[in-house]
């Protein structure tokens, strides 16, 4: 029954229309260093009259088809009463298949049904107003959870300084010499801002490489916004090469 509850959630989450900005989290990106164990996030209800039933699941993908068996989400499933929060806690709980020499990137997504803020006509006798609860369209929340390893320090400004932007045919070519992932806020090629896309994503792995398309043809110099541990914005401009 749960597993049926969570995958009609997420499906709701995905399709459905978002019929309330009552439900919130208080973090937008979760970072897991392999010593702490765990982290944990806030399901947040400022709504006065509607509960919410919460659903937690943490994939591979963005689209959550496959669960990540690292890592135990508890609670995976509970009710968020009116104007009341609750702590999700995300633990590490295997190290196997995991990287030790960079980071790791997994998805976490926080699914709510909200409950009728009001009784309701039903069916039953004498056709009077049902206390059954309803629901509607649920609304969710996607967010990256980032895995470091041990042997990994957290980051720094001067770590994202080694960036390296080359000329390549039609664009330019982003190197990340670091083990760490890079959370790309935007990036202007002589002040001409790049679209971020499937094929140009804002999301660099660890030592790889990413072409980005540009309408400029000096491609002299580029500035790069990188979001950090703590969610702030780190902007940086450099030369291309």
């Amino acid at each position: 029954m749960i597993k049926y509850l969570r995958g009609l959630f997420f499906l709701l989450a995905a399709g459905g229309p978002t019929v309330s900005y009552a439900l919130s989290l208080d973090s937008t990106r979760l970072i897991l260093p392999q010593q702490k164990r765990e982290v944990v996030y806030q399901a947040i209800n400022s709504e006065e009259g509607r509960a919410y039933l919460v659903s937690v699941q943490l994939t591979k993908t963005p689209n959550g088809h496959e669960v990540v068996p690292n890592f135990v989400v508890s609670p995976q499933l509970f009710r968020l009463n009116p104007n009341s929060n609750n702590a999700i806690r995300v633990r590490l709980v295997s190290i196997a298949g995991l990287p030790v020499d960079r980071e790791s990137v997994f998805y976490v997504m926080t699914a709510g049904l909200p409950s009728s803020p009001t009784p309701f006509k039903g069916a039953g006798e004498g056709g009077g107003y049902s206390t059954r609860g309803a629901v509607s369209a649920s609304v969710g929340f996607l967010i990256k959870l980032f895995y470091r390893p041990i042997a990994l320090d957290a980051p720094t400004r001067k770590t994202f300084q080694q960036v390296l932007f080359t000329r390549v045919p039609g664009g330019v070519k982003l190197a990340n010499p670091t083990p760490y992932y890079l959370a790309l806020k935007g990036i202007s090629i002589d002040g001409h801002r790049v679209n971020f896309s499937k094929t140009q994503p804002d999301l660099v792995p660890p030592f790889g490489e990413q072409i980005y398309g540009t309408v400029s043809t000096l491609k002299k110099s580029v500035n790069y916004r990188l979001i950090n541990d703590f969610g702030a914005v780190m902007s940086y401009d450099t030369t291309i090469h």
